[in-house]
């Protein structure tokens, strides 16, 4: 029985890590989403139409 109880305890844990893990991805994603109608301040990206290129790759396809 005891060997059942630590099992419980270690997959507890473990649930317990991966969940913080999770959590802490999903506000640093979250910060970086920018909002509908705001510029974009910090980016080398130029977009044309529907895609996104970097711009070294942008001012080659001129």
């Amino acid at each position: 029985m005891g060997s059942q109880v630590r099992l419980r305890k270690l997959t507890a844990r473990f649930m317990s890590t991966a969940l913080s893990v999770f959590l802490a991805e999903l506000a640093h994603r979250a910060r970086h989403i920018e909002l509908a109608g705001e510029p974009c301040r910090s980016t080398s990206h130029l977009v044309r139409g529907d895609v996104s290129l970097p711009v070294s790759l942008s001012t080659r396809a001129g």
